[in-house]
């Protein structure tokens, strides 16, 4: 998926031998049979797991951010598209799937430790309320998902602009805001 701001990022990537040591510590497994340990029983949320505690929590802070922009990218862009001024009906979807996308990354985005009130001395803008309220902030990203697929579905079915501004405001109500409210504080210099 290509970003809608043609930026680059820094990539994030555990060495090889720290993802293989965490692996094996967890599987107690040995070399010769890692591959295929890692094969049968890691299901794909674990390798992402491992993947993130390998990543200085700087790094992960600032991938959350990024994330975070191209959604904010992508929502500007439908926004542009429902009134308008900018788009076609397949960049609409391909910035639904983006939205759906990184929806589905946000819980691990947010790893415990990694909030305003860890000492990180970092402005994250991640409340603690996340981690406490854990069930909530996940269940508000499925709803952030479940919202833009029927976004998607509008715009794929070609229907009116107002019915698709409208789910599109559902988009914005239920899964932006419902997080933003309750899990954000506001940075200076942020919307």
């Amino acid at each position: 998926m290509e970003r809608v701001t043609g930026g680059k990022r820094k990539g994030l990537t555990p060495t090889p031998l720290a993802v293989f040591a965490v692996i094996a510590f967890l599987f107690q497994v040995t070399p010769s049979s890692a591959t295929q340990a890692v094969q049968d029983t890691v299901p794909v949320a674990a390798l992402e797991v491992v993947h993130r505690a390998a990543v200085p929590v700087e790094e992960l802070i600032e991938e959350r951010r990024e994330q975070m922009k191209d959604l904010g990218e992508y929502m500007r862009a439908l926004a542009r598209f429902i009134k308008g001024s900018a788009g076609t009906r397949d960049h609409a979807l391909s910035y639904t799937s983006g939205i759906m996308d990184l929806a589905e990354q946000i819980p691990a985005l947010f790893p415990k430790g990694t909030g305003m009130e860890d000492g990180l001395g970092i402005e994250t803008g991640a409340r603690q309320r996340i981690w406490d309220d854990w069930h909530d902030f996940e269940t508000l990203a499925t709803l952030l998902s479940n919202e833009v697929d029927k976004l998607a579905a509008a715009v794929s079915a070609g229907a009116e602009r107002s019915a698709v501004r409208q789910q599109f405001m559902q988009v914005g109500r239920k899964g932006c805001s419902g997080c933003h409210d309750d899990f954000r504080h506001k940075l200076r210099g942020t919307d």
